[in-house]
């Protein structure tokens, strides 16, 4: 039995690329990367290499400009795969605005499209600039941090902070509107709040809610006592969620996931339930089409709730430039006779991780490198690590995954089961801010 491989399909379901990748990027202006041989490159929409394979870290373009790492340092390609920014980064983010995000020093900064500091690295982290403004966590030493932990605010693009580094926590802005968490301890408590705050820093919405959302089609998510619902942008409830829906996604393109019993289906912007739950997975609509699971097959409905294409694929990606990525069946035509050789083939591909590698997500996902690994791995960094016994969880976790991925990991009972608990987890992760963009490792 050999490693299913991803290719493309098109919104009918039929192959434009064939699977023949390891691994996979979505497109995004045109091109894709994959990986080949354990090297990364970029393909264009007719499957043509045209950027050879070279780098050590998948990536993706944006405004002309992709990272890409070599070694251990990181920096930028432009689409004819020509070397624009040297690899002299720690860590490196995708252009937005004009800027990047960069690390250096141990430090986080932005750099322009020549690879000059045009706000120097002066941050614990830093995120993507968004409407003018980027998130950014500042050091445990500026004022407004009494407690003696590092606090999240917002800088413009000189680099000054329009919103103060004052905030438990935020998830970047979105509609002109960015949620912050409040309270009076230096840890996330159960009792901290959440309220919303405008781009000059001013609360337009009190802290009121236990847990938000970002806005998203004018509508965010939040839990105020035993009420889950929608807000506008006043603050003001504009539907309850009905009592047998736990949780709610993002609205994105008129609907909004919502999930009973552990099942999946979809609401409208009345709380309407437009698609009954009926799926083990569901992620937002996307050019029309959302992925679903059913069993431990995905394929992809439309907005009546009716399958256009029938659940067969290992793992799907959403559609983006009308392509979407999926990663086929593996191959069984070998026979049981090769199990000694798969095995080593698997340890092989744990060996060859980073020394603190998601294990367990890295099997069920398919990659080191993809959305729900990037903000599992930032759980683990910047959440679990913080304690000690997120800390004891992480050592007993890596004292016992190795050797349950290296036995079970390329069975699908395995990835079934652990599927469900781990999609969960990122989508409690996501609605609390956490970012599922390209991320490295701080340990």
């Amino acid at each position: 039995m050999s490693e299913g491989k991803w290719g493309f399909i098109d919104k009918t379901g039929k192959f434009v690329i064939e699977p023949k990748f390891k691994e996979a990027g979505v497109f995004s202006e045109g091109l894709a990367c994959v990986c080949l041989n354990g090297k990364y490159g970029f393909i264009d929409k007719s499957g043509r290499l045209v950027i050879k394979p070279q780098f050590d870290f998948e990536s993706h373009f944006h405004e002309g400009l992709a990272y890409m790492q070599i070694g251990n340092r990181m920096g930028y390609i432009d689409k004819t795969g020509r070397l624009v920014i040297e690899p002299r980064f720690e860590n490196a983010g995708s252009f937005h605005e004009g800027l990047a995000c960069v690390k250096t020093g141990g430090k986080y900064g932005f750099i322009d499209k020549i690879g000059r500091f045009v706000i120097e690295p002066q941050f614990e982290e830093a995120f993507d600039f968004r409407d003018g403004l980027a998130r950014v966590i500042y050091d445990r030493k500026y004022v407004g941090s009494i407690d003696g932990t590092p606090k999240c605010g917002y800088i413009d693009k000189a680099g000054n902070f329009v919103v103060a580094p004052k905030y438990k926590d935020s998830p970047g802005f979105s509609e002109g509107l960015a949620w912050v968490k409040i309270g009076t301890s230096g840890r996330c408590r159960p009792d901290d709040k959440c309220g919303f705050v405008d781009k000059t820093g001013r609360l337009a919405i009190a802290p009121m809610f236990k847990g938000s959302s970002n806005f998203h089609e004018g509508l965010a998510f939040v839990v105020k006592g035993n009420d889950r619902g929608f807000i506008n942008k006043t603050g003001q409830f504009v539907f309850i969620l009905d009592e047998r829906f736990r949780f709610a996604g993002d609205f994105s393109e008129g609907f909004a996931l919502v999930e009973s019993e552990g099942k999946y289906g979809y609401i409208d912007k009345t709380g309407r339930l437009v698609i009954k739950p009926a799926f083990e997975y569901v992620s937002d609509f996307q050019e029309g089409l959302a992925q679903v699971q059913l069993g431990n097959k995905y394929g992809f409905i439309d907005k009546t709730g009716r399958l256009i294409i029938e659940p067969q694929f290992e793992y799907v990606s959403d559609f983006q430039e009308g392509l979407a990525k999926v990663k086929t069946e593996k191959d069984i035509h070998q026979t049981s006779t090769n199990n000694n050789s798969k095995q080593l083939h698997y340890q092989d591909k744990l060996v060859s991780q980073t020394k603190s590698g998601c294990y367990i997500a890295t099997a069920v996902y398919g990659s080191y490198n993809c959305p729900e690994v990037w903000a599992l791995r930032r759980f683990r960094d910047n959440i679990l690590h913080e304690t000690w016994y997120g800390r004891a969880f992480i050592i007993t976790y890596y004292a016992i995954s190795p050797t349950l991925v290296k036995w079970f990991g390329e069975t699908s009972w395995f990835k079934k089961f652990w599927r469900r608990p781990l999609d969960k987890l990122v989508t409690s992760l996501r609605f609390r801010g956490v970012e599922d963009t390209p991320y490295i490792d701080k340990y």
